[in-house]
């Protein structure tokens, strides 16, 4: 099962069950259209739930999940991941991506054609600060972390294919040795 994090479980709703769901994509998540989830500490310890309700909130998503009927099992499921089934996941358009196939992308400088790091997390600054406007990228390199804003500044191509990005302008960047 090909499962993506697409949300976490924050708190209860009210108290015959419902929930609130954060959302790294806000409004735009597939919560609005998916309609069957699981939940899970990890990938390998999931329930299956179908979706009986979904609402966007200004501060999440309410969701309604088949076999949770109190506040009190919500609890239970604060902090867990919601996972989807890659195939239920509406395609994306030309030079967008889930962050899921992204990913463990190899980072490869484009000037010199050499693998520089792998992409080890991708952190989502326009949702936590309305005046920064890109995500922030984080590169693993020989042990190190950097991170560049991902703008077409640094990101000159991405393969999901090939599973690699080619990055330029890395002489402004201080890359760990």
């Amino acid at each position: 099962m090909d499962l993506v994090e697409i949300a976490k479980v924050a708190r209860p709703h009210g108290f015959k069950g419902a929930l609130v769901a954060k959302t790294d994509s806000g409004r735009n998540s597939a919560l609005s259209y998916l309609t069957t989830l699981y939940l899970g500490k990890n990938q390998e310890h999931i329930t299956e739930h179908k979706v009986l309700e979904s609402a966007w909130m200004p501060k999440g998503w309410k969701l309604e999940l088949s076999g949770i009927t109190s506040d009190s099992m919500v609890k239970g499921f604060c902090s867990f991941s919601i996972y989807a089934l890659r195939d239920d996941l509406a395609p994306v358009a030309e030079n967008e991506f889930y962050v899921h196939d992204l990913l463990g992308a190899s980072i490869v400088d484009i000037l010199s054609q050499q693998k520089c790091g792998t992409l080890s997390s991708i952190e989502p600054i326009s949702n936590q600060s309305p005046e920064i406007s890109q995500d922030r990228w984080w590169i693993e390199s020989n042990g190190n972390l950097f991170s560049i804003p991902a703008t077409t500044r640094y990101i000159q191509k991405i393969d999901i294919s090939q599973k690699t990005v080619w990055l330029k302008n890395l002489s402004d960047i201080l890359l760990p040795e």
